[in-house]
């Protein structure tokens, strides 16, 4: 049986399960669950259950789970490994898209039934498995595993990115998606424990329904133990090894048992949890197409893979070193992810994996080993996260890579190595980050598309790189120094999302406390303020509360003038608060209007109160006082702008939404309205503040002012645009039905 043909109909076993349904993607590098420790199971219809078949529906669905990945599948060469795809491209706002959203055919999923980036990536592949099938969406709680059918849509990552199942086991399932590092994914493996995470699910199978492919799958074909782990094998070619422990190492003469048996052959392994190590050799040349492994697997040995079917593996973070030739000469393997916490990569680790196009690596790698992608014809893209640690890469690792187009070192790169990029004939540019001191012979050798090189450091440095056998290498070449680094994995500005909102079950945000500030004023002898009046304020420190500020007074004016056997009296007030301040003026000392003549109270604030006490110390130096000044600034500011944000938003956004707005229009709505209320409100305050703060802090209160507004606006904004939006957006979707 030739391999493709015999990997259909593993596949075909693989996704075979009967399951009855009830009604119902900016994704990181993320160690993935462990999967549960279980077999695969399948089960056959029950007695009086429906058969809905496409022909019954009268739609143009799949009548099985392998037709359903058939025709996902047959979209990789449009959206191949690795391209492009974000929430601006190719739907979206960006250049060159083809279209602002992208609209399934599903019919609405949560109130939408278009969106951009993950979104429109898994409705392109289910539309093409499904056709018209109307979708229905079940929330977390409200599915079980076993509801899980190849073609469904999870959304991931906390409700925030969406994958499409393309097969199943009773570990976990396999995925395709889009916006996964920016990027096109193929094939990465989610555990059963993040799929049952999802906060929601949509399938487009009818209900029942029951696929025509063999139910027998799932029985035990063969079982055995390997030291102290046990394995079994079912008929449907799935080996689960479990137990607790590390999977012997063997030899390519000396084999393990479990590939003795001669009643099935191994389409999928599972590793439950409790395996803490993959031996060398453990699975050479075998024909498993994927592979779990838990997060308790901490190594895998070398040679572990060697030369197997697999075509697609995803590794923990939990896994610190990939041993030498481990995927070597992999030649179906076409999606390999690599996630946060793995630091080594070990010697030829992919070496001849010719059909990979595309890698990303986690900021944890230090270490990668000679030749480790060495000859993988056809990739054309390999990225490592940035990190400031330094990371020491081995000769030859990109080596005859004749499609690579694409790299980005690790920022902790110490060495060009030897032979690094030698024969990557279509590699046109390069980034070399600071870091490196060393650039190694035969570097760039047969790098005949190779035109500019972009380097973190100075010409003197670049200099300083070049022994007389490099140097000639990038004659003719341009060289631009002290370039910066364009991180590839930087979130994007102003990324309106992919037009879904946070589910209903998602954490609920705080309640934010709405002040009802009394119209009065409260005061004590140097400052006044407003007191909250609604329940619960959490606000106890006067000092923060609405209008905080020490006290302006007017001029003295004389209730009782002195004489001279006599004590006079005067008062002034607070302009702002009228809080009033008493003093009195000594007999024989005149009317009291000077106060700074001999023998004349002084003007300067004392601790009377409004019984004429005046022990009162002197007014705080001027440094305190200007500190004094941007405190009470900024609490008046905040105050200011909280309770003016929220009523003036709302009176330009309300308009805008009497009937649902795209993301895209969305994001330009809030920019706009950003602009706009951030220019009329910074215009009517800041007049305002400048007669209360402007002589306290003279020179400073400008640039005072300006830092403060900006802070304080973007956070009011931002807080406020989020709440009224999704509440005039329900109203509008509400009003629309």
């Amino acid at each position: 049986m030739k391999l493709k043909n015999k990997a259909k109909w593993v596949i075909s076993l693989l996704t075979a399960f009967t399951i009855p349904f009830s009604t119902m993607g900016t994704a990181v590098m993320a160690e993935p669950n462990e999967p549960n420790n279980q077999a695969v199971v399948t089960e056959a219809a029950t007695d009086g259950q429906l058969n809905a078949t496409a022909a019954e529906t009268g739609a143009d669905g799949p009548a099985t789970y392998q037709e359903a990945y058939d025709r996902m599948t047959a979209l990789k060469e449009e959206y191949p490994e690795g391209m492009t795809w974000t929430n601006f491209t190719p739907y979206g706002t960006g250049p060159d898209c083809v279209a602002p959203t992208y609209r399934w055919k599903g019919g609405p999923v949560k109130n939408s039934d278009n969106g951009v980036g993950c979104a429109a990536f898994v409705f392109i592949l289910s539309d093409a498995a499904f056709g018209d099938w109307p979708a229905r969406a079940k929330d977390r709680g409200n599915f079980s595993f076993d509801d899980i059918k190849v073609g469904d849509i999870l959304r991931t990552n906390g409700g925030s990115h969406f994958v499409i199942v393309l097969q199943k086991s009773e570990a976990g399932v396999v995925v395709a998606e889009g916006n996964y590092n920016k990027s096109v994914h193929w094939g990465r493996t989610i555990s059963k424990a993040e799929v049952m995470d999802s906060t929601f699910i949509v399938t487009r199978y009818p209900e029942n329904f029951v696929p025509a492919d063999d139910a027998t799958a799932g029985q035990e074909a063969a079982n055995g133990t390997e030291g102290d782990l046990r394995w079994t094998l079912t008929k449907g070619g799935t080996l689960t090894i479990s137990g607790n422990g590390s999977i012997p190492d063997y030899t390519p003469s000396e084999r393990p048992s479990w590939e003795k048996q001669s009643d099935a052959s191994i389409s999928t392994i599972v590793l439950t949890d409790g395996i803490t190590g993959i031996g060398a050799y453990s699975f050479y040349e075998g024909t498993a197409l994927s592979v779990y492994i838990p997060g308790s697997v901490q190594t895998i040995g070398d040679s572990a893979f060697r030369s197997s079917a697999l075509i697609n593996v995803t590794i923990p973070g939990s896994v610190k070193s990939i041993g030498n030739d481990a995927f070597r000469t992999v030649l179906n393997l076409v999606s390999a992810t690599v996630a946060k916490g793995v630091e080594a990569i070990g010697e030829r680790a992919f070496r001849g994996c010719t059909a990979l196009t595309y890698m990303d690596f986690p900021a944890s790698i230090t270490s990668v080993g000679a030749g480790a992608f060495m000859s993988c014809e056809k990739m054309k893209s390999v990225r490592f996260m940035p990190s400031s640690e330094p990371a020491e890469i081995g000769d030859n690792v990109f080596s005859q890579c004749w499609s690579l187009m694409s790299v980005t070192l690790p920022q902790g790169a110490t060495r060009i190595s030897n032979g690094m990029f030698s024969s990557c004939t279509s590699l046109p540019t390069l980034y070399i980050p600071k870091s490196v001191t060393e650039i190694g012979e035969g570097a760039f050798d047969s790098c005949r598309s190779l035109t500019t090189i972009y380097f973190g450091g100075s010409e003197t440095e670049w200099e300083s790189l070049l022994t007389p056998y490099i140097r000639p290498t990038f004659q003719g070449k341009q060289i631009i120094y002290n370039a910066a680094f364009d991180d590839p994995f930087a979130d994007l500005p102003d990324d309106p999302g992919d037009g879904f909102d946070k589910p209903d079950d998602s954490p609920v945000e705080p309640a934010v406390h709405e002040h009802s500030w009394s119209v009065d004023w409260t005061s004590n002898e140097s400052f006044h303020w407003h007191l909250c009046q609604a329940a619960d304020c959490p606000i106890t420190d006067d000092s923060q509360k609405n209008g905080y500020g020490e006290h302006s007074y007017g001029d003295w004016i004389i209730d009782v003038k002195a004489t001279a056997s006599q004590e006079g009296s005067k008062h002034r007030e607070c302009t702002v608060c009228q809080y009033r301040e008493t003093a009195s003026i000594p007999a024989d000392s005149g009317s009291g209007d000077d106060p700074n003549e001999p023998g004349k109270p002084s003007d300067k604030p004392n601790d009377s109160d409004n019984s004429g006490n005046t022990n009162k110390p002197n007014r705080p130096d001027s440094s305190k006082n200007i500190s004094v000044a941007k405190k009470q600034l900024k609490t008046q500011l905040a105050a200011k702008l909280k309770k003016q944000v929220k009523p003036q938003l709302k009176k330009q956004l309300k308009p805008k939404l009497k009937k649902p707005v795209s993301a895209k229009r969305k994001a330009k709505l809030k920019a706009n309205l950003k602009t706009k209320l951030k220019k009329q409100l910074k215009a009517k305050l800041k007049p305002q503040f400048k007669q209360k703060f402007g002589k306290k802090l003279g020179n400073q209160f400008s640039k005072t002012f300006d830092t403060q507004f900006n802070s304080e606006f973007t956070k009011q904004f931002n807080a406020q645009f989020k709440k009224l939006f999704k509440q005039l957006s329900a109203k509008a979707k509400q009003a629309k039905r």
